[in-house]
């Protein structure tokens, strides 16, 4: 029985070793987000229940991750469409999983906007450099 039979939807994003520009960008979050993960529905509204990332920068830097509900400048100060926050700074090579046990979990995306896809944002404590790594999410559908 496949996840999506039980009702959950899933997204990733995946950058393999070698691979340029998926997360190496840093970007603030008073800048309009450029990158998305596509969730395998096109649904306006996502309970969002897990969050699993991993980034393995060439660099020795470390990260902040934000998943916002659209793509829209101006989050820093109000943290509007900020769905989703790593919390304290995220260090290179180690995977990291936030679910319903964390107490961070679940909330609910408004994608309206642009219905299946969920912004990310990373914000770099220096240049990264090459960095594979994924971000994977896992959730519902809001009727």
């Amino acid at each position: 029985m496949s996840l999506n039979s039980l009702g959950w939807i899933t997204g990733r994003i995946l950058s393999e070793a070698g691979a340029v520009d998926v997360f190496e960008l840093d970007q603030d979050l008073d800048a309009t987000p450029t990158r998305y993960i596509t969730l395998d529905q096109e649904v306006e509204a996502f309970e969002i229940h897990a969050v699993k990332y991993l980034m393995d920068p060439t660099n020795a830097v470390t990260y902040e991750l934000y998943l916002l509900e659209a793509a829209a400048a101006g989050n820093k100060e109000n943290r509007s469409n900020v769905v989703f926050d790593s919390g304290a700074l995220r260090a290179d090579g180690q995977m990291y999983i936030d679910s319903d046990a964390s107490g961070k979990m679940p909330v609910v995306a408004d994608l309206s906007e642009n219905p299946g896809k969920l912004y990310y944002v990373l914000d770099w404590t220096g240049a990264p450099g090459t960095c594979p790594g994924y971000i994977k999410v896992l959730g519902r559908k809001v009727a």
